[in-house]
Parts: structure tokens; C-alpha cells; sequence
């Protein structure tokens, strides 16, 4: 079974819980990305192939958490949209590096993001422990915005 969530009253969905179980329950916390039109889908494969999808009813709201951080910013991840992939967008597991590669590989070694990442301090900057102090700073002053930095600074993002 795949969950799809839209932000949009069903006009995209993106990934939510990939190959999970058919267990009847799943367990979720969204990303602090508020909207007032949130969609669920589900997408079910048998065994043979078929499949079959339903989607919410209704569209929800997410919202924000309450801000208690007097010296923070009252933010949410959207003030943080930048493009391509977002976090928590497939769930809280990374992509490995070499999946970035499709997109960003290939074709011209001196510009290429990936060929130049790997070798990069950025690659390894889950291991720098100025990165990671770096990062609970800014989860101080803007809550969950160091999640960002995970698409590009983990080996995994």
C-alpha cells in the first residue's frame, strides 16, 4: 500500500509512506507545513497487479504547532520552500546520495552538483560537529527550519 498527501485539495500528491504493510493503521506526523486543504490517497496492488485508490473525502487542515520560543521567529517550513525535493516529503527516511544522481550527474563533471558534492565538505557535514551546532541553532530560531539543510549536508538527502 502507498500514501499519497496533497497540500492543494487534490490538484498534486506527493509520496507519503511508501510499500507499507496493509496493516489498516499508520502512524504520522506531519511536517510543520500548514495548509487548509490536505488530502490523503491510498493506493492499494494486489498480488496480480490490480489496484485501486481512494481519497479523502474531505480536505483537513494542518497547522502550525504553538509558538513558544520567545527569542524565535513565529515560522513554519513554508517560509522555507526552496526548490526541489522538501523535507519529510517521502517520509522521514532519506534518499540515498545516488538517487540525486539521475537528475544532477552526467553531464559536465565541472558544473554537475553531484560530482562536486561528493567530494565536498558538504557530503560530510553530518559528521562536522560545527554543522550540527549550527543546525540546533537554527531549530532554535526558526522551528524546524535545520531540517533544510539535511536535503544537501547528509550523506542521505
Amino acid at each position: 500500500m502507498n500514501l499519497y498527501l496533497s497540500l492543494d485539495d487534490g490538484v498534486t500528491y506527493r509520496p507519503l509512506a511508501l510499500g507499507l504493510a496493509n496493516s489498516g493503521k499508520f502512524s504520522w506526523v506531519p511536517a510543520n507545513r500548514p495548509t487548509a486543504q490536505a488530502r490523503i490517497k491510498a493506493l492499494a496492488t494486489d498480488t496480480y497487479g490490480n489496484s485501486t485508490n481512494d481519497a479523502s473525502d474531505a480536505v483537513f487542515a494542518i497547522v502550525a504547532p504553538p509558538f513558544t520560543n520567545p527569542r524565535g521567529v513565529p515560522t513554519t517550513l513554508r517560509d522555507f520552500d526552496l526548490p526541489g525535493t522538501q523535507p519529510f516529503e517521502h517520509g522521514n527516511d532519506l534518499e540515498a546520495s545516488a538517487g540525486c544522481a539521475s537528475c544532477h550527474n552526467g553531464y559536465a563533471t565541472a558544473v554537475e552538483p553531484q560530482h562536486g558534492w561528493q567530494g565536498s565538505m558538504m557530503a560530510h557535514a553530518a559528521r562536522d560537529p560545527l554543522f550540527l551546532a549550527n543546525r540546533a541553532i537554527a531549530n532554535q530560531d526558526a522551528p524546524e527550519s535545520g531540517d533544510l539543510c539535511r536535503r544537501c549536508h547528509f550523506p542521505r538527502g
